[in-house]
Order: structure tokens, then C-alpha cells, then sequence
């Protein structure tokens, strides 16, 4: 059961890096593309957004897995 919770922070931790690392280059690319700004931010929020609700999932079938 511990190496599941590390593994889980190792997952999050690399999550933030990949997000952390695209998000400074990814604006000024897409709009050189001509992508509106207001789609850059949507693909930027998506991030948090998918997160949150995959949060609530995993929540779900963590404690069924592990209290069962």
C-alpha cells in the first residue's frame, strides 16, 4: 500500500513538471500558429480541469480497491 501512495506522488510530481515546462513556450507558438489566445487559455485550464475531475475517480476506486 506504500508503494502505491509513492507512486502516486511521483505521478503528480511529474504531471506538474510537464505542465510547469510547456506552459512559458506554448502561448507564443500557438499564436504564430493563429490560435486565439482564448484557445491557448482553454488548452492551458484543461489541465486542472481533467485533474480535478480525475481526482474524484481515482478517489473512488482507491478506496475501493483499498478497503475492500
Amino acid at each position: 500500500m506504500d508503494i502505491l501512495f509513492y507512486l502516486l506522488l511521483l505521478e503528480n510530481a511529474v504531471s506538474t513538471v510537464t505542465v510547469s515546462v510547456i506552459a512559458p513556450f506554448f502561448p507564443p507558438m500557438a499564436e504564430s500558429k493563429g490560435i486565439s489566445t482564448e484557445t491557448v487559455g482553454l488548452v492551458l485550464a484543461a489541465n486542472p480541469i481533467g485533474a480535478f475531475l480525475a481526482s474524484i475517480v481515482l478517489a473512488r476506486f482507491l478506496n475501493r480497491v483499498l478497503y475492500s
